[in-house]
């Protein structure tokens, strides 16, 4: 037999060998096919698993059907995980697998392509993990599934678990830390979720870390019917933190983005997480509804414009930096910092806000503040404003510059608002006005019109009837009834018709120095002063018709407005009346009016003539008669 007939039977006999064996290979795999998709054989199987798993971790799983649709996809039908208590913690109406039988077989990590759920139940209780230590049965639940394909492996390394793709439809959620007491609004420890629908790629599980690529999700709480409409972001979540990447929510009236990053010492810190949670989250054109919020704090009842926000939120709820910060609520846009101390109780939390040139509407912020309060600031509508409010929101510094529809306010002034009696509300510090339209503020352009001032101002009300105040400092100029005063210092108190301290005027129509009170109040009327009036051009100041000129020191200690009541002393010196082209000078003229049951007394004493009268008179009758 040549070399020829040799290499053409080899040949032959090569074909033969892989023919057979694949025409082999395709026989086993069908019958091991068809035999898999006998029930009690998937079953058998898929039991001996499940049952050595349990006895190890005291969770059961059960199911209906497990079907093997092909070598790389399988189905499972009303699947149940119940945990070490008896609480159902898993149930899936249809769970679909798609996976690659090569990953499997490579090494213990488990890959898989795709994974449908459809009709699932997860419910994540806390159990006794232990006699003294309470988890997440889910907690509990992952770390015997890597315990289980750790063993065996070099150093006991956690497995990984990859999932590439993973669809949920029509399932709910709940969550519920019963050693924890349920609280209004949404419950943190204790809620319930609708899930429509769910798309999330490269799903990975390693150690105590789940991340995830979500892409859709729409959920609604049962408690308080919030509905997230859509939220798409990566998702990682830890013992130590959870992580919202690249996120875009949005929830009823509400819409977050793009980066939120929560950190805790542990997910038991999530059932106080106003206080235990630190967040570091870079806002992006987030708008928050006050409905919505209302389910997560209260103490904003008031609060009814939705507020947009834009920059880098760094703390705790109950105490945060936001920096920069940018806000817009209603027509009202500020920019700066701000830091909170307190929340989520808004009048027990400490506010310490750096404003940039910002613009604000008064009735925007109107829910910050009690309403009487807003409401005696209701005039100054628009304000552009730049400064620092540090305190309460009934007890703060406010120290800036205001532009408003009146004129321009700089001030570093404490307030402190009394909500129930507004009148009594206090204020002190330091207050300049420049060309401020006062007298449109108290509606009363008829008795004032344009304030210029720089001083302290110490005192209580807001109102032209409530206000009571001591100014130390100066009036450039005032508008009082036509006339603008100029050059006035004072150190005094002035409410509604009560003055009391020194005032000097050094105007070229007015120059008038003052010390002493006078209280023209309901009840009182009464007047004590010492003051040098140096100039007064009655005509120049629109107080008369006529040119008259007065000069004169005067001592005056009176009680009582009309002639008749009219009961004290007055004393003029170096007095000086000039009326048209008279002229009038008297060294000194004291008055002495008493009255004692209807018997009075009235002394004249001057340079000019003596006078006295007594007996039962009126003022008014004899000067009519007279």
């Amino acid at each position: 037999m040549n070399w020829q007939v040799i290499k053409f039977q080899v040949l032959k006999w090569l074909r033969r060998i892989v023919f057979y064996g694949l025409y082999g290979l395709v026989i086993f795999s069908v019958v091991g096919f068809g035999v898999l998709q006998i029930p009690w054989v998937q079953k058998s199987l898929v039991s001996q698993v499940t049952d050595r798993f349990s006895a190890v971790s005291g969770f059961t799983v059960a199911f209906d059907r497990f079907h093997f649709v092909w070598y790389d996809r399988l189905e499972i039908t009303n699947l149940h995980i119940t945990d070490p208590e008896q609480n159902s913690m898993i149930e899936a109406g249809n769970l679909f697998v798609n996976f690659s039988i090569s990953n499997l077989l490579d090494n213990s990590d488990i890959n898989l392509d795709a994974v449908s759920l459809t009709g699932g139940n997860v419910s994540l209780v806390s159990i006794h993990d232990t006699d003294t230590s309470v988890r997440l049965n889910i907690n509990v639940f992952v770390d015997a599934i890597n315990k289980q394909l750790s063993s065996g492996k070099k150093g006991g390394k956690s497995p990984k678990i990859r999932i590439a793709e993973v669809l949920v439809e029509q399932s709910l959620f709940s969550y519920n830390q019963t050693e924890k007491d349920s609280i209004r609004g949404f419950d943190y420890n204790h809620f319930k979720v609708a899930l429509d629908e769910g798309n999330l790629d490269n799903f990975n599980i390693i150690g105590d870390t789940i991340e995830f690529q979500l892409g859709s999700l729409q959920i609604k709480d049962e408690k308080t019917q919030l509905h997230v409409r859509q939220l798409s972001t990566f998702f990682r979540i830890s013992q130590g933190g959870m992580e919202f990447i690249g996120l875009n929510l949005d929830c009823n009236k509400s819409h977050i983005s793009d980066t939120i990053v929560f950190r805790y010492n542990s997910q038991a810190d999530l059932s106080d997480f106003n206080n235990k949670v630190q967040i570091d989250a870079r806002l992006k054109n987030t708008v928050l509804h006050p409905e919505d919020i209302a389910h997560f704090t209260t103490g904003l009842e008031q609060w009814v414009e939705p507020i947009q926000l834009t920059g880098h939120f760094r703390g705790k709820v109950s105490h945060f930096t936001f920096s920069p910060m940018q806000a817009s609520i209603g027509s009202s846009m500020v920019a700066g910092s701000l830091e909170m101390d307190g929340l989520p109780v808004i009048r027990e939390t400490f506010i310490n806000a750096r404003l940039k040139p910002s613009r604000v509407y008064m009735h925007d912020l109107g829910f910050l503040f009690p309403q009487a309060f807003t409401s005696n600031l209701g005039p100054l509508n628009q304000v552009q404003l730049k400064g620092n409010f540090l305190g309460y929101i009934n007890d703060f510094v406010a120290d800036g510059e205001m532009i408003t529809p009146f004129g321009l306010v700089q001030s570093d002034i404490n307030y402190k608002i009394e909500e129930t009696n507004l009148r009594q509300s206090a204020y002190n510090g330091q207050l300049k006005l420049t060309n401020f339209e006062i007298g449109r503020f108290l509606g009363d352009t008829v008795n004032f019109q344009k304030i210029t001032l720089a001083g302290r101002i110490k005192g209580k009300g807001f109102t032209k009837e409530s206000a009571d105040f001591t100014l130390v400092g100066e009036v450039p100029s005032i508008g009082i009834r036509g006339y603008n005063y100029s050059n006035i210092k004072s150190n005094a108190r002035f409410a509604n018709q009560y003055f009391q301290g020194d005032l000097t005027i050094d105007d070229p129509n007015l120059q008038f120095a003052v010390n002493g009170s006078i209280d023209l109040r309901p009840g009182k009327d009464l007047i004590n002063i010492d003051a040098r009036l140096d100039t007064m051009l009655l005509h120049e100041l629109h107080l008369s018709k006529e040119e008259i000129f007065l000069q004169s020191n005067l001592d005056i200690d009176s009680r009582g407005l009309s002639l008749d009541s009219l009961v004290g002393a007055a004393q003029f010196t170096r007095t000086l009346v000039q009326f048209r082209d008279e002229t009038i000078k008297l060294d000194s003229i004291r008055i002495v009016s008493a009255n004692d049951k209807g018997f009075r007394d009235l002394l004249l004493r001057s340079s000019l003539v003596d006078l006295s009268l007594k007996g039962n008179f009126y003022y008014t009758t004899m000067f009519t008669d007279i």
